[in-house]
C-alpha cells in the first residue's frame, strides 16, 4: 500500500544481523513497522500523513514522526533532518600505532630479560643457602 508513495520497505529489511538481536529490535523498537522511503516520499508527504497518522518513517534526508493529538482528531507531525553518516570517517595514525607496537615489543623483551635474571639470581641464592647450611655454625 505504501509502495505507491515511494516507500521501499521496512527498517527491519535493511538491517543485517543475527536472528536474536533482530527479534529484540522488532519486539522493543518495532523496527518491522518503520517504513523507509525514497526521495519520492517528500513529494507525497501530505497524502502519507493522512495514511500514517501515528508512527515513525524515514526518507534519505528526513525523519518523520506523526502522532495523534489527545484532545482532537488532529495529527501532529515532527520533521527532523538527518545528519550525514559519520561511521567510517575515523582517521588512523598508522605511524603512532607502529611506534606503540615497537614500544610494547621492547618492554616485553625487557620483561623477559628481567624474568630470566630473576630466575638466575634465585638459583644462585639457593646454592648459597645450600652451601651455608653445610658449614658449621658458630655462636
Amino acid at each position: 500500500m505504501l509502495k505507491q508513495f515511494g516507500f521501499s520497505g521496512y527498517l527491519s529489511q535493511f538491517i543485517e544481523c543475527p536472528a536474536l538481536p533482530n527479534v529484540s529490535f522488532c519486539k522493543y523498537y518495532r523496527i518491522h513497522t518503520v517504513p523507509i522511503g525514497t526521495s519520492a516520499v517528500d513529494k507525497n508527504i501530505d497524502k502519507i500523513n493522512k495514511i500514517i497518522t501515528s508512527g515513525l518513517y524515514f526518507t534519505p534526508t528526513h525523519r518523520y514522526q506523526n502522532s495523534k493529538s489527545r484532545y482532537s482528531a488532529d495529527t501532529i507531525s515532527s520533521i527532523s533532518q538527518l545528519r550525514d553518516a559519520r561511521i567510517f570517517n575515523l582517521t588512523v595514525d598508522t605511524n603512532r600505532i607502529q611506534q606503540l607496537q615497537n614500544e610494547m615489543e621492547s618492554l616485553m623483551k625487557e620483561s623477559d630479560e628481567a624474568k630470566t635474571n630473576f630466575i638466575q639470581l634465585k638459583k644462585k641464592k639457593k646454592k648459597v643457602l645450600c652451601v651455608d647450611t653445610t658449614a658449621p655454625r658458630t655462636l
